[in-house]
């Protein structure tokens, strides 16, 4: 026996005995219809498994293992009917179904294909309509009941599928037996069908207790966040509003103990009719006491009812600590005012509290000594200790405060509003820059501040890169502007009495610092783009081989002395990137190893398919780089020490780094051994030509897979 055959008979054997186990805790006709539903599944199983064990006891058991097989759809049925009412011709026409499949299988050896092919459309039709029948049940049902109904109508269909595909599989094939492609399909459906019932029927009593607490939370909302004072016969009615939604009853009434009406959803009460409605009775017991009882009208036997009742009990607690909190907030009010009033005061500083815990900065109040009575979590860890052991701590030694910058905090009254840039101190003795902000207030008629400290590091070090930034790019910047510039004025002024051989050098002067400053200019746009994060690339398929040979062919004369080799190879897939970026990327890279590997320096640009990615290897013949460097070189404004008299902002390769992240690739730098540096990355293939090679590998390893159902096989075995 192989594992799915292993697997497939233990879970109908598990959900069968979870039918039996329900019954004998609760011997209802529901109960009953479950156990004769499952007990089909099983007894094919249990005679499948005799048949393992004793070969030839199947020709005596066939007939009975058959008359099991073709009673399946008429109690599944039966198991609906008792759900929700259904028309008697509807029994008439399985039964009939019934009969006649009974009598073209039970008595022949071998299923004509036509007798098979019936039998498939019986199933399909008769599980497939049980299926429809729960599922539309789940959607007049309630949170945990609405799942497990839904799973146990998905379950019925995958069933009826399981017994469709094997008995029309055998139709096909005829004397041939069935297809295993065919037979492991029916396999595979019915361990679905038996894992969902398993859910449906045997879920663990945490996620029942999970989704009853879901179902529960927008009632309960309501019934504990109402404010004080609500009437509690809207409280009552609420909940009988609630129950009627989850039991999808015909209606709900809540009595007291003493019997007196809480609430009722029908406006006139009317007697339960004779016939297809059932009742369900929740008591609401709290401390031992029967307070209330909640009645409800149900259609039919609803399954998982039990569910539904628990949820119904636990808000009917909710329920009945809600009325009595707002009558016990009603008589403490009517008899204690100025108590109700400290009360709201209190709550009011409670949440108080909260907002300012949730702060980012440090918030501290201080008392008129100047010492801190209260502090948030946030102000301990900037001060380098816990916030409790802030206070009686006088506020000059934690912030730098003169007598006449006190002064200006509040004043006499506690009402200012000032602002004041200062520097702050740690445990540790370190000052940090701080911003100080400070509002006065009166608490039971003490004069309290409020001061607001946060971390200024941020400015000072933002004003520090600003003031590198503008320092370095307007060296840059004037570079080029003034070779420019020169070059133009030389030619405008003295032109004419210039050589040929002069004007061309001057001319390929002033283009390649134009070229420069562009690419400066390119570099900078992209750096502020990438700096707000903004969203800048849309993948789009590209051909490398011809930007690259484009990109080389112009950047060749730009280095003169520099020898630039490309190898690109054949066949290489189409790639997710943007052409501009892409040139942009690589022309950072050359630029960087003619700066750094000398002019006279060999370049070899190098492209590979990797998987699913495509890389490019830009590697020099240069001093090279330090391996504990190759992180920090794509930092913003990072120069390497090896490298500094070499020109450059200090951005190209944090460009770089930051265009390859928004086309979704990597980038790399290392040492080579034999001396030079490696600068690389990798971009995505284009997800088309990917999923393209996916699907043709697919369809290849297509027919290698095969399988069988135990106990649905060929035509003739059961």
């Amino acid at each position: 026996m192989d594992i799915l055959s292993l697997l497939l008979q233990l879970s109908f054997f598990a959900v069968f005995g979870a039918a039996v186990w329900r019954y004998l805790r609760r011997r209802g006709p529901i109960e009953l219809a479950l156990v004769a539903v499952f007990s089909t599944t099983a007894g094919i199983f249990a005679i499948s498994l005799l048949d393992s064990l004793e070969p030839g006891i199947s020709d005596t058991l066939r007939p009975l293992a058959r008359a099991l097989l073709l009673a399946q759809p008429v109690l599944v049925l039966r198991l609906v009917s008792l759900i929700r009412p259904l028309p008697r011709w509807s029994f008439a026409v399985v039964l009939g179904g019934f009969a006649l499949a009974a009598a073209l299988i039970l008595v022949p050896s071998d299923i004509p294909p036509p007798a098979a092919l019936f039998v498939a459309f019986y199933f399909a039709l008769v599980e497939g309509a049980a299926a429809a029948l729960l599922l539309k049940e789940s959607q007049r049902r309630y949170g945990v009941a609405r799942l497990r109904l839904a799973l146990a109508g998905a379950a019925t269909a995958l069933f009826g599928a399981s017994i469709f595909i094997a008995a029309a599989g055998a139709a096909a094939a005829g004397s041939e037996g069935a297809d295993p492609g065919v037979l492991l399909l029916s396999r595979l459906a019915a361990l679905s069908a038996a894992l969902g019932y398993i859910a449906a029927f045997v879920p663990p009593r945490w996620l029942r207790n999970v989704g009853q607490r879901a179902v529960a939370f927008d009632l309960a909302r309501r019934l504990v966040t109402a404010e004080a004072g609500t009437e509690p016969v809207l409280l009552w009615r609420s909940l009988a509003l609630g129950a009627r939604d989850i039991l999808a009853s015909r209606s709900v009434s809540i009595a007291s103990a003493q019997g007196e009406v809480l609430a009722d959803t029908r406006d006139q009460p009317a007697p339960l009719s004779s016939s297809g409605l059932a009742r369900a009775s929740v008591p609401m017991v709290v401390d031992g006491k029967l307070r209330a009882t909640l009645v409800a009208e149900l259609e039919g036997q609803p399954l998982f009812v039990e569910d539904d009742l628990e949820v119904l009990a636990l808000l009917g607690l909710m329920t009945i600590r809600t009325v009595e909190r707002d009558q016990a907030v009603l008589r403490l009010a009517e008899a204690n005012r100025e108590l109700a009033d400290s009360a709201a005061v209190r709550a009011s500083e409670a949440r108080f509290r909260a907002l300012l815990e949730a702060h980012p900065n440090a918030v501290l109040a201080v008392d008129g000594e100047g010492l801190v009575t209260w502090a948030t979590g946030p102000t301990g860890r900037l001060f380098g200790r816990p916030a409790r052991e802030l206070r009686g701590v006088a506020l000059t030694d934690l912030i730098e405060l003169d007598a006449t910058s006190l002064a200006d905090f509040g004043g006499e009254d506690g009402n200012g509003d000032r602002r004041l840039e200062t520097s702050g101190r740690r445990l540790d003795g370190t000052a940090f820059p701080a911003d100080v902000a400070s509002a006065g207030f009166n608490l039971d008629g003490q004069r309290h501040e409020l001061f607001v400290v946060s971390d200024a590091s941020w400015r000072h070090e933002a004003n520090l890169l600003r003031d590198r930034f503008l320092g370095i790019l307007s060296h840059e910047l004037r570079t080029p502007i003034t070779s420019i510039y020169g070059g133009t004025q030389l030619l405008l002024r003295r032109g004419e009495r210039l050589g040929a051989e002069s004007r061309h050098e001057l001319l390929g002067g002033i283009a390649a610092e134009s070229e420069r400053l562009q690419r400066i200019i390119e570099n900078l746009l992209v750096l502020a783009r990438v700096e707000r994060g903004a969203d800048f690339f849309e993948p789009r398929p590209v051909v490398v081989k011809p930007v690259l040979t484009e990109l080389v062919e112009r950047e060749r004369p730009l280095w003169p002395e520099m020898t630039i080799n490309l190898s690109v190879p054949a066949g290489l897939p189409l790639m997710a990137a943007d052409e501009e970026y892409l040139s942009l990327i690589l022309r950072n890279l050359l630029s960087n190893a003619a700066k750094y590997a000398g002019p006279r320096s060999k370049v070899d640009i190098e492209v590979q398919e990797g998987a699913g990615e495509v890389q490019f290897l830009v590697r020099d013949d240069g001093p090279g780089i330090r391996p504990e460097e190759t992180e920090q070189l794509f930092s913003l404004y990072f120069r390497s020490p090896s490298g500094t008299t070499a020109p450059g902002a200090g951005i190209g390769l944090f460009v770089c780094r930051g265009l390859v992240s928004a086309m979704n690739g990597r980038i790399w730098a290392l040492p080579r051994p034999e001396g030079g540096a490696e600068f690389g990355f990798a971009l995505p293939v284009y997800q088309e030509a990917a999923e393209s090679a996916k699907a043709e590998e697919d369809v290849r390893s297509a027919d290698r897979r095969q399988g069988m159902l135990p106990g649905l096989g060929h035509a003739g075995q059961v």
